[in-house]
């Protein structure tokens, strides 16, 4: 759980109750063991995804050079190409961070004021 940055504090309800269950070895039945082992890995591998694109989210909303913005989109796109179903199901929200990415490039004249060049 700690490798994939998921604290016990941050699993839900159910979760938390079946990660005690199977810490305590409460569950004797193996089909039962299985499933809660899957349901964990599930909302681990979806938890980590989340806190990862929420991360890169800040990164592309604070990036103003484009050393900065370069160094985000790669993570992005490195992020894009991994080999992971949590990921991969994200995709499209990782699309649209670099689909923002992109629109924040016009906006490298450094003046917050509108209107003026």
């Amino acid at each position: 759980m700690t490798e994939r940055g998921v604290s016990e504090d941050e699993l839900g309800t159910e979760e938390k109750e079946l990660f005690t269950k199977i810490k305590n070895k409460e569950i004797d039945d193996k089909e039962q063991l299985k499933n809660a082992k899957n349901a964990l890995v599930e909302f681990i591998g979806n938890k980590n995804a989340e806190k990862r694109i929420n991360n890169l989210r800040g990164e592309v909303e604070a990036a103003r050079s484009s050393d900065q913005k370069d160094a985000v989109r790669d993570k992005l796109i490195k992020l894009k190409a991994e080999d992971n179903i949590y990921i991969n199901k994200r995709e499209t929200d990782i699309e649209n961070l670099l689909k923002k990415l992109e629109s924040n490039a016009d906006d490298t004249t450094g003046n917050d004021k509108p209107g003026i060049p």
